[in-house]
């Protein structure tokens, strides 16, 4: 058996908990059925609707719960904007995910974002990493292919997680120009059947709000959340240790930096935010 570690961040997710929950069951019935053992990890923070009311009911039996933690800092809620405070935040809360627990239990660690839909049976293929596997690859970051919502009918098809998601390591934000690249190349389907072959592809870095990791450089190399790019050059920033960046870049880079180069994502599993 293998063992996976899934996180999530939560805050004012009233609306968006079931589909969350929902899909987590369904999700993990899949995995448990391929020889995985499921656990959670939740930290939620300065909820102002039923968010915490609705995460101490639920029924999380189904898996091992390793940790639903509640805090108050009253800090600000941001828009997806670059702001020293949002992502120094975002880093520590996706930090506290894996703070107390013993990671070397793990194989796998995904983070999994409350306000996404997706078809667990596409988006397993992220834990199982057959494709990948059947091609002679072992990831060492594997994601998913993030759209806006639906609300937004003429943006619909655009990426989402535009920040996190490069090309290569020249990028400072997704190059709109691959995205037609990748576009050609790929068969995104929506419904079940063999995996196209140009569907999966190599980039820099990667997050698109369903994302695995190897649990090996949080164990070995004690790779922690971070927000701060070193590598990039720092007259780009005003920080004289690297450059502001999203925490979810910036773990790709440390990845980078301790031997860790696999990093696909995959156009087939789509998951699109709700709002």
């Amino acid at each position: 058996m293998k063992n996976i570690l899934i996180c999530s961040i939560i805050r004012n997710q009233e609306n968006n908990l079931n589909f969350w929950y929902n899909q987590i069951f369904a999700l993990t019935k899949i995995l448990k059925e391929n020889n995985y053992n499921v656990s959670l990890s939740i930290f939620e923070n300065d909820s102002q609707d039923k968010t915490k009311e609705i995460l101490n009911n639920f029924d999380f039996s189904f898996l091992n719960l390793k940790k639903l933690e509640f805090k108050n800092f009253g800090t600000l809620q941001y828009t997806s904007i670059i702001s020293y405070d949002r992502l120094k935040n975002l880093a520590f809360y996706r930090q506290q995910c894996l703070e107390e627990i013993d990671l070397k239990e793990f194989d796998k660690i995904a983070y999994i974002e409350p306000d996404i839909i997706y078809d667990p049976n596409w988006c397993s293929e992220l834990v199982l990493a057959n494709h990948l596997k059947s091609i002679n690859i072992e990831p060492d970051i594997y994601s998913a292919w993030s759209l806006r919502s639906m609300k937004h009918p003429k943006e619909s098809m655009y990426l989402y997680d535009t920040c996190a998601t490069r090309y290569s390591e020249f990028d400072l934000s997704w190059d709109i120009s691959k995205e037609n690249e990748i576009i050609n190349k790929s068969l995104i389907r929506t419904y079940l059947s063999p995996i196209d072959s140009n569907c999966v592809h190599k980039v820099w870095s990667t997050f698109n709000c369903f994302c695995v990791y190897s649990s090996k450089p949080f164990i070995e190399n004690k790779i922690k959340w971070n927000f701060i790019n070193t590598r990039l050059n720092t007259n780009q920033g005003n920080y004289s240790n690297g450059w502001l960046d999203a925490d979810t870049a910036v773990l790709c880079e440390d990845f980078h930096k301790n031997g860790y180069h696999n990093i696909y994502l995959n156009k087939n599993c789509i998951v699109r935010h709700i709002n």
